[in-house]
């Protein structure tokens, strides 16, 4: 598992694509854009581990 800092820009854009966002832009954009998305979800994008699927703390 890793942390979202950790994601490669393939799997950025895969967890992007699965909660209809842009995929466009730099890894650190797409690390942003990740963050917010699932703040909005509710989650807390520093607890949140990936493997395939999130998994937040």
């Amino acid at each position: 598992m890793v942390s979202l800092m950790d994601l490669r820009v393939a799997d950025l854009k895969r967890e992007l694509e699965e909660r209809e966002c842009d995929t466009t832009g730099k890894k650190n954009v797409l690390q942003q854009r990740l963050r917010e998305a699932l703040e909005q979800e509710g989650e807390n994008p520093d607890t949140c581990l990936f493997e395939g699927h999130v998994i937040c703390i």
